[in-house]
């Protein structure tokens, strides 16, 4: 599926949450929603999945209107883990079967025998980490085309974090579903990323595919106004720069979001 994100801003009140944002993703693309807390991450997460009505702009999914998108298409797992009182894994498995005519029974207990989950247990009483693990898990069993997943590398080990990229890879590669992945640090594994959104502010910085990005900008010792290059920001002792031109080297993910976020007025 596709999705199209055009000029959206988002206020509440006299605040501003989002400020003309825009970007796409193709089919099977990972995109990741970088910034500090405070960027609007989760707000154009709300935003995206229907939740919060944009206060100017639109969201375009499959050419269509989010309005008009089946809501069993579209699934998420917010950044506060918040969990019913007194439900177990099993009620949990039987409310998303109801829910989401394309629920995976196959993949869910492949994921429960995985990682270990006794679906008698309540997940109120669950570590932080299980019960992130969990409704992440959960909300990709539902098979959505939009799959939204806010912070869900938090709480959890390094080795979790691993099979949960390898998870997320090989499930938009096989079903071509979309995937918003909000993080206030992801940059690695690079091979989990294809388009990526910084946000500042409520702002957008930059937004473009890994590969692109990374081929379109260099990492230098130097900056300045005489050299044939854009400068965006500094890295230490070096410059984030705009340039097709080989001089440099090529820059990593995090790089690429510190240069953009250093670059950037408050």
């Amino acid at each position: 599926m596709s999705l199209i994100v055009e000029k959206v801003s988002k206020r509440f009140g006299e605040q501003v949450g989002l400020h003309d944002v825009s970007f796409i993703t193709g089919p099977g693309e990972i995109v990741v929603i970088l910034g500090p807390n405070g960027s609007g991450k989760t707000t154009l997460m709300r935003t995206v999945s229907g939740e919060l009505p944009p206060s100017a702009g639109y969201i375009r999914i499959d050419g269509g209107p989010v309005s008009r998108f089946r809501r069993s298409a579209v699934a998420s797992s917010g950044d506060q883990r918040s969990v019913f009182t007194g439900f177990t894994a099993r009620d949990y498995h039987r409310v998303w079967k109801l829910l989401y005519p394309r629920f995976d029974d196959t993949l869910f207990l492949r994921f429960a025998d995985q990682f270990a989950w006794d679906l008698s247990r309540r997940i109120d009483f669950a570590p932080m980490g299980m019960r992130s693990l969990f409704l992440t898990l959960g909300a990709l069993a539902c098979r959505p085309q939009l799959l939204l997943i806010d912070e869900p590398f938090q709480h959890i080990t390094p080795q979790e974090s691993d099979i949960l990229c390898d998870i997320l890879r090989s499930f938009t590669d096989e079903h071509r579903s979309t995937v918003l992945l909000a993080s206030t640090e992801l940059y690695e594994p690079e091979s989990l990323i294809d388009r990526f959104v910084i946000l500042k502010n409520g702002k957008l910085l930059y937004t473009a595919r890994l590969d692109e990005a990374r081929r379109t900008h260099r990492i230098v010792s130097g900056a300045g106004d005489e050299a044939n290059f854009l400068t965006i920001g500094p890295i230490i002792a070096e410059w984030l720069v705009f340039t097709e031109e080989d001089i440099g080297r090529p820059p990593t993910m995090r790089e690429l979001v510190i240069g953009y976020l250093n670059g950037a007025a408050d």
